[in-house]
């Protein structure tokens, strides 16, 4: 069972990695992505980070992390890949001598990204034929501003 195994996504404009090991996310999405034009509709560049958590016990059950990126309006992924289980995974421990977790990461540009209809970019990764849902992004065309004219009023006499 994939009890041991969770993780997140993010989703933003722009992944940089910075000088000293750090990460930046440019223009992080919250809970939708709101386009100006009509759809299809085309992003010059959108990022996902993909982030999963795991105990190494539970690793030797598998030798890599099968995950998805799935775009609106796509019967199919738009990107598959894997996260290697890496014995040089970043391992996290607690004080309370919690089993140490181990993190992967993959982080995703698309440049430029199509996007074909609106609806949810959903994050999927696979583990003990469990899927478990990294992420959802609604992604939806703003409303557009409805012109109101107001009569001018009659001339009084």
């Amino acid at each position: 069972m994939a009890r041991n195994v969770s993780g997140y996504a993010i989703f933003c404009d722009d992944i940089r990695q910075e000088v000293g090991g750090k990460t930046s996310y440019i223009g992080v999405y919250q809970d939708d992505l709101l386009t100006n034009a009509p759809f299809p509709t085309v992003l010059p560049k959108f990022g996902v980070a993909i982030v999963i958590f795991y105990t190494p016990r539970k690793a030797r059950q598998f030798q890599e992390i099968p995950f998805k990126i799935i775009l609106p309006g796509d019967e199919k992924a738009a990107l598959e890949g894997q996260m290697p289980i890496a014995p040089s995974g970043a391992i996290l421990s607690s004080p309370d001598h919690a089993p140490l977790t181990t993190r992967v990461t993959a982080n995703v540009i698309f440049a430029p990204l199509h996007i074909k209809a609106p609806g949810l970019i959903r994050i999927e990764a696979y583990v003990d034929r469990i899927t478990l849902s990294l992420g959802k992004l609604r992604v939806d065309q703003m409303p557009i501003p409805q012109a109101t004219v107001t009569p001018p009023k009659a001339a009084q006499a």
